[in-house]
């Protein structure tokens, strides 16, 4: 049997998942920056 998905929820969940693997890759990001800069945020 296939099932029925109404699209806005599969839009939804598509969203959903790309914005997570998104934060994902931006708390990655900002994790590598905190580890490579000086642990002062104002220090330049």
């Amino acid at each position: 049997k296939i099932f029925y998905t109404p699209p806005g929820i599969l839009v939804q969940l598509i969203i959903s998942l790309t914005t997570k693997l998104d934060l994902d890759e931006i708390s990655k990001e900002q994790a590598m920056h905190k580890g490579t800069f000086s642990h002062d945020p104002f220090q330049l």
